[in-house]
């Protein structure tokens, strides 16, 4: 087990780590051909961070970027209105944690949310870039294919309701037993790994030690410090409450919550002053992991330097997504269905044996639903027309470019 790790923020911050060494073995091999040719990618789960980050933040010449089972946000890639990945920031979205939009029948106003602590700074401040959103937008040069499955289990999410903190030991042991691939008799009619994407989303500030699967600062913990008008002061909070403000009572007080003190003291979890962040480094080519504390964020005069240069960390453990991952719906702006999305849990992929085109999916499987990682699991035969999709868009046929 040494070499693995379930954490999966953590391995978001490696994989920024290894975005540039990516972008670099692919530009040299580019290079070397006496014709270059057009370089084509595939990169699947979190792996398409690495890509992603290789392509937008460190040019990669990437011609065609096939996405299998992207466990990143969708709006990553799709932040915009138009593109209808980001849920609202409102009681009927199930991304947020329960407490912060189901507990008390409301949400708490969309300004406290540390999704949108980003809006609260000026487009010059680093700090102003700590969203998702549009974090890995297109690049013109590249054409990107999202293959996703309507049937995910690692990257599913339960679309009626928001989930409560579940069990963090039973989570835990279901990702254990996942990599170490066990299934239990009881468990055959749900997979290991049952929405494990969306639960490190909603325990982002909601952990102890920050260890595994969540974290211990931002996301959708409480600030202990709450804000309340002071008589006689000529200012406002913060001052210790040993209570959480509740939606209305936070929406009573809203013009407390001014842009400045939300900059220094916010609503959600701050994380404590000894808390260390790490980012890797790059400087003249050798990979060095620099860490300084999270105050740092805080203050009018090293937050933005800490911002930009911890920005993917903290996008990793403390901004939490407020869209489905892109290996679970389509991305809007990649293009059409069928052209440039593709269901893999749909018949063009997996048809139904009505069509007589494909053979019947694996009978011993519980679900007939396309998994996290069936491209690998499932024998050729009755996947093969992902690989066809893959050869027909990336013109891997022999003789084309």
């Amino acid at each position: 087990m040494a070499n693995f790790t379930p954490n999966y923020q953590l391995n978001v911050v490696h994989a920024f780590g290894t975005a540039p060494k990516l972008a670099e073995f692919i530009t040299t091999l580019r290079d070397q051909l006496d014709n270059p040719m057009k370089v084509n990618v595939a990169g699947h789960s979190l792996g398409n961070m690495v890509v992603s980050s290789a392509i937008s933040d460190h040019a990669a010449p990437v011609a065609r970027y096939f996405m299998l089972d992207a466990a990143v946000a969708s709006e990553a890639y799709d932040g915009t209105p138009e593109g209808q990945v980001v849920q609202p920031d409102d009681e009927t979205a199930f991304l947020p944690h329960t407490e912060w939009n189901k507990k008390f029948g409301e949400a708490y106003p969309a300004r406290l949310w540390a999704t949108n602590w980003h809006a609260r700074f000026p487009a010059n401040d680093k700090r102003y870039l700590l969203t998702w959103r549009d974090r890995f937008a297109p690049q013109g040069s590249t054409d990107y294919f999202g293959f996703y499955s309507t049937g995910e289990e690692v990257l599913g999410y339960d679309d009626d309701h928001t989930k409560d903190t579940p069990s963090l030991a039973g989570v835990l042991a279901a990702e254990l037993k996942r990599f170490l691939h066990i299934s239990l008799p009881a468990q055959q009619a749900q997979p290991n790994g049952f929405q494990t994407w969306i639960y490190q989303e909603q325990l982002k500030g909601r952990t102890v030690t920050g260890k595994i699967l969540g974290s211990n600062f931002g996301g959708w913990g409480f600030n202990l410090f709450h804000f309340k008008n002071r008589p006689g002061s000529p200012g406002s909070g913060p001052e210790v409450s040993p209570t959480v403000l509740t939606p209305k009572e936070a929406e009573n007080i809203l013009p407390t919550f001014t842009d400045d003190v939300l900059r220094t003291e916010p609503f959600f979890r701050p994380g404590s002053w000894w808390i260390r962040v790490g980012t890797w480094t790059h400087d003249q080519g050798v990979p060095l992991f620099r860490t300084q504390r999270l105050s740092l964020l805080y203050k009018p005069d090293t937050g933005s330097a800490f911002a930009e240069l911890h920005r993917n960390t903290l996008l990793a453990r403390m901004i939490p997504a407020m869209s489905p991952a892109a290996g679970r719906i389509p991305v809007p702006r990649f293009g059409l269905i069928n052209q440039s999305n593709f269901d893999m849990n749909g018949e063009d992929i997996r048809p139904t044996p009505q069509t007589g085109e494909n053979l019947r999916w694996p009978a011993s499987r519980p679900s007939s639903n396309w998994w996290h990682s069936d491209l690998r699991e499932v024998a050729y035969p009755y996947v093969r027309v992902l690989y066809d999709r893959i050869i027909e868009k990336g013109s891997l046929r022999t003789g084309t470019p």
